[in-house]
């Protein structure tokens, strides 16, 4: 498994004190982009509050609002600073990729030549920038042509993995990037295959997610859906944000092309950052035989991260959610809370089915879906929402989990009979999200 030998142990871990945050807050939102459109700005307590300027003094945070009246919040406290309208994203071509960093970073754009064991991409917000391929998780097709349904998109354990948008899996070491494709090594048996970028799908690269940051730190979302997480200090020249990742790698972003600033590290933990510890998953109808269950599990009843249970962004009545986990009942998702370092006092999530199954065409009978969250502490349910429909106003929930060992967050089905009268619906239109799960200290 690859390591990171040549790394400075500096960029392996990087955390930010809360005082160090304070001036990427000053800096995204006191230049020309988040600055010339409204701010959003959602804290642990209380609305989301609305404002035109925004400004950092140490730990607390002061913005004017619309009519002129000036609001101070602790810093600790912001959860996060939206753009309204976001900024629009730049046109991209079916050359598009992804590039998933060790730290957790996406960045999308072009592929081009680079040196052995390096990923150059060209992009639209980041420009032109090389990775070590220490540094990749992943690669994967965000533009062009469709990957086949067929395509299981897994990693393969200790091994390079790269899928063709026809289904077709092969397996080894990524050795090289060229200007219209890539090599991997399949071994001594089987020799070097080159694969163009018009026929691949996905790249899976052997390297280990690095720890995530400890500390306040940020995490930008661009116009471009790409990712950009930042773990040590910055600075501003001439309306760039210029940070370093904690995998090590410098990026400068257009201040203009930043649609979401989301915190973490401070008095709170998103949900959808952690790994479950158990997923219990239980489809509305029996699976087929002759089929991989695991593989069926993941098409009827999916586990999305920070997406909706179909793989689009999270639209609850018409509002993005840029966190949360998009499921379908039945599934039952346990975390372990004596894992996360601290006493923890409360979760909350914003509970709903996606818009997405609203859209025309969408193809999955009448209706707009009927689920049914709930929240067990210990094996104790501590929290339950009514009937959640699809295109109704969300539903907000909060539950007390201190001294609970086992946190456990259940979708379930609505049985037909339980629906009001001269209701029908389908299980199909069950695309059901917790948005915005906060753990808080």
């Amino acid at each position: 498994m690859r390591r990171f030998p040549h790394l400075p142990s500096r960029f392996l871990l990087s955390p930010w004190s809360r005082a160090g945050l304070a001036p990427i807050l000053a800096a995204l939102i006191g230049l020309s982009g988040l600055a010339s459109a409204e701010i959003i700005v959602t804290t642990l307590e209380g609305p989301p509050s609305r404002g035109l300027s925004l400004q950092v003094s140490g730990e607390r945070l002061t913005f004017q609002s619309p009519a002129g009246k000036v609001t101070e919040l602790g810093l600790a406290d912001v959860v996060e600073v939206l753009s309204s309208p976001a900024p629009a994203a730049p046109p991209q071509n079916t050359r598009i990729f992804e590039v998933e960093l060790t730290c957790g970073s996406r960045l999308r754009g072009v592929l081009t030549a680079a040196p052995a064991d390096f990923v150059r991409l060209r992009g639209p917000i980041v420009g032109t920038h090389q990775f070590d391929i220490e540094m990749v998780r992943a690669v994967r097709r965000v533009a062009g042509k469709p990957i086949a349904a067929a395509s299981q998109l897994v990693r393969v354990p200790e091994k390079d993995a790269a899928y063709r948008v026809s289904g077709g899996r092969v397996e080894g070491v990524i050795t090289e990037f060229s200007a219209t494709g890539f090599t991997i090594d399949r071994g001594e048996d089987f020799g070097e295959r080159k694969i163009p970028y018009r026929e691949l799908a996905a790249i899976f690269v052997d390297n280990e997610a690095l720890a995530p940051a400890k500390g306040l730190h940020a995490r930008l979302s661009l116009a471009t859906g790409g990712i950009v997480v930042l773990a040590r200090g910055f600075a501003i020249e001439g309306g760039v944000v210029r940070g370093v990742t904690p995998s090590g790698l410098t990026l400068r972003v257009p201040v203009g092309q930043i649609a979401a600033v989301h915190f973490a590290g401070g008095r709170f933990l998103y949900v959808s950052d952690l790994k479950a510890e158990a997923v219990e998953r239980k489809p509305f109808f029996p699976l087929p035989e002759g089929t991989s269950r695991e593989a069926m599990l993941d098409f009827v009843c999916p586990v999305r991260i920070d997406r909706s249970p179909d793989g689009r962004p999270i639209h609850l009545r018409q509002r993005r959610y840029f966190k949360g986990m998009g499921v379908r009942p039945y599934t039952a998702l346990t975390y372990d809370l004596t894992k996360l370092g601290g006493a923890i006092r409360r979760f909350e999530s914003i509970c709903g089915i996606d818009d997405e199954v609203l859209g025309p065409g969408y193809g999955r009978g009448g209706g707009s879906g009927s689920v049914v969250f709930e929240v067990y502490v210990d094996g104790k349910r501590v929290a339950q929402t009514g009937i959640v429909r699809g295109g109704g106003e969300p539903v907000r929930i909060r539950a007390n989990v201190e001294d609970g060992k086992k946190l456990r967050l259940v979708v379930r089905l609505v049985p037909a009979d339980k629906l009001a009268a001269g209701v029908t619906d389908t299980p199909a239109l069950d695309n059901a999200v917790w948005a915005r799960p906060l753990l808080v200290r």
